[in-house]
């Protein structure tokens, strides 16, 4: 299993880092759709991707490069064969959110702009520590946009205000919240405390399944 280090950054318009990243030498690799179907349970992810790709993502810690805050998680990623067809429709059962990305590579690392529909655009650098610091200072990206949250609980946070149908499965409460950043001294401070479940979202959850409250008759 491999651990994932990555940036995410929420923006108004790709336009503006897509041209930065173009004058910094950066290519664009790829420009696709993809459908994600995922699972939550305490902070661990499950997303099947298109029903061709199975990923487990476990809890996140925040690492520091010099005071700037980077998401790690491990990761670990199975191609579904033509007899994995069970696994694609228990699947279909669940959220979903709908990626559309353009994956570039700059100075030797992944940096992806992804509109998730329904939830932002965003920017996404995936790479060695001290790169993704290296690269969000060329592309000027402000560490006050940085969203620490999986477009899976981004997606899910949204399923649930638009009040579509929650699974009876879906039992355990969602964190809306990724682990905080913490003030750092020193180049590099790994936290390992997850943060406590966030309850509320339980509540809303169960207050979907059982309907509107009835008005009290005075």
């Amino acid at each position: 299993m491999s651990n994932e280090l990555e940036q995410k950054y929420r923006v108004r318009m790709h336009v503006p880092y897509q041209d930065r990243i173009k004058e910094h030498g950066g290519k664009l690799i790829s420009e696709k759709d993809t459908t994600n179907y995922f699972l939550i349970v305490n902070g661990n992810l499950l997303r099947n991707r298109d029903g061709k790709e199975l990923t487990f993502k476990g809890n996140p810690i925040t690492v520091y490069q010099n005071g700037v805050p980077v998401k790690s998680r491990p990761e670990d990623n199975i191609a579904l064969d033509a007899g994995a067809e069970g696994i694609r429709e228990f699947f279909k059962q669940l959220p979903y959110y709908v990626t559309h990305r353009k994956k570039f590579e700059l100075d030797g690392i992944e940096v992806d702009l992804d509109k998730v529909c329904n939830v932002g655009r965003f920017v996404e650098i995936e790479g060695p520590l001290e790169r993704i610091v290296e690269v969000q200072k060329k592309l000027s990206l402000k560490t006050e946009n940085l969203e620490t949250r999986s477009y899976a609980e981004l997606a899910w946070q949204k399923w649930l205000m638009d009040g579509k149908p929650v699974p009876t499965f879906y039992d355990y409460p969602l964190p809306l919240k990724a682990p905080g950043m913490f003030a750092a001294s020193g180049p590099i401070i790994i936290h390992k405390t997850a943060p406590a479940p966030d309850t509320s979202t339980y509540r809303h959850t169960k207050q979907l399944e059982a309907g509107p409250k009835q008005p009290v008759k005075q």
